[in-house]
């Protein structure tokens, strides 16, 4: 674990926290995994200048989640998308504040969102894109009004949807321009 905390860092890659399944109605369990985290890192002589990640199963609760983060000392979350259809849960592509309601204050994290992930294009649950044709042309037109709004396209691909051959060209088609 370690020889591969320093591969990631030595590569120029941010390394983020993924608390755990029951973590998000937990800031102090949001606070504690994540400080973990950064602790090794330190031990390890890894310094990042942003620090962050996304919940488990995107699992959130406003401004719970928040607070753990912001407990933790992290500086952003890209947690927020809807797992049933890519896009733009947030209203936007742009990294933002976040805000209390509740404190009415505004939070020492900024959002990141999350505009694709690559489970909500083929689970069955989902999307359920069939071919490569149909999850490139979906991404693009998400990468494309992403553009036209100045904003951050975010995208997620879990490690274990490189099985294939096909999910790898359309991983890396989506990372083209």
């Amino acid at each position: 674990f370690h020889s591969l905390l320093k591969k990631i860092n030595s590569r120029g890659n941010l390394i983020g926290v993924h608390p755990s399944y029951y973590a998000f109605d937990k800031p102090n369990m949001i606070a504690k995994e994540a400080i973990y985290l950064r602790t090794i890192c330190e031990k390890l002589r890894i310094k990042q200048n942003n620090w962050g990640g996304r919940m488990h199963y995107l699992r959130w609760l406003s401004p719970t989640t928040a607070l753990g983060w912001e407990k933790a000392g992290y500086q952003y979350d890209s947690t927020l998308t809807f797992a049933d259809n890519p896009g733009f849960r947030c209203g936007t592509s742009k990294e933002y504040q976040m805000y209390d309601p509740i404190q009415q204050r505004i939070l020492n994290i900024r959002e990141k969102p999350l505009i694709v992930m690559e489970v909500s294009l083929f689970h069955e649950k989902y999307l359920n894109l069939k071919d490569k044709e149909s999850a490139i042309k979906y991404i693009s037109l998400l990468k494309n009004r992403v553009k036209s709004l100045n904003g951050q396209f975010t995208l997620l691909w879990h490690n274990s949807n490189f099985e294939t051959e096909i999910m790898k060209e359309i991983y890396i088609n989506s990372l083209n321009d």
